[in-house]
């Protein structure tokens, strides 16, 4: 890991996940954004949404015969240009400030 920039993990799947709670479960509470890249005709969308949504991460939805590297370079490009990082939040603020968002990338939402 890179002590210099906040880590994020990348999931390509077929999105056909049995435990899907459990999944759920054991990342919640880590600030760690999660992508995910489902590749299949059909991909468990709303998981994956579900999933990329609660940790702050995008989702991605391709079949087999799509070309993968345009959207991992787009996505690759949004990560290693941070606009803000290490952002401090004083007294409440909106209910995203609440969520644990500590940086913004370019082309990136809250």
């Amino acid at each position: 890991f890179s002590t210099q920039r906040r880590s994020h993990v990348v999931l390509i799947t077929d999105g056909q996940v049995g435990n899907e709670e459990a999944v759920l479960q054991s990342v919640s509470g880590h600030a760690l954004p999660v992508h995910c890249f489902g590749i299949d005709h059909a991909v468990n969308e709303a998981f994956l949404r579900q999933l990329a949504g609660r940790q702050r991460g995008t989702s991605v939805f391709l079949t087999p015969n799509d070309d993968l590297v345009r959207p991992m370079a787009i996505l690759g490009s949004r990560l290693c240009r941070p606009v803000l990082t290490q952002l401090e939040f004083d007294g409440d603020g909106p209910s995203w400030c609440q969520q644990g968002l500590r940086s913004f990338v370019a082309g990136g939402t809250p």
